[in-house]
């Protein structure tokens, strides 16, 4: 989910763990932190709560931006139930 952060360019949920991409380009998984999401999002400053609440408290990994992409992708597209209604007369829903 793109921000209006002035460091912070993208966020995304993978799981349990917390990926962020830099305006810079360079994307990392926070391990474990996938929790502080909603809470990020939510912060005055998302860079500030990056830095108090995350950075601090989690192991991270630099990520490859094209797997970032991709759940970024992933976690923009909504859930959808797909059914087929195989009724004839008299049947209702």
């Amino acid at each position: 989910m793109k921000t209006a952060s002035s460091n912070v360019d993208a966020v995304v949920k993978d799981r349990n763990d917390l990926c962020i991409r830099f305006h810079c380009g360079k994307c990392y998984r926070y391990m474990g932190a996938g929790e502080h999401f909603d809470d990020m999002l939510a912060a005055t400053s998302i860079g500030s709560f990056l830095n108090k609440e995350v950075k601090p408290h989690y192991q991270f990994e630099l990520m490859d931006s094209e797997k970032f992409d991709e759940l970024e992708t992933m976690n923009g597209i909504p859930d959808v139930l797909v059914f087929r209604f195989t009724g004839g007369k008299g049947c209702y829903f």
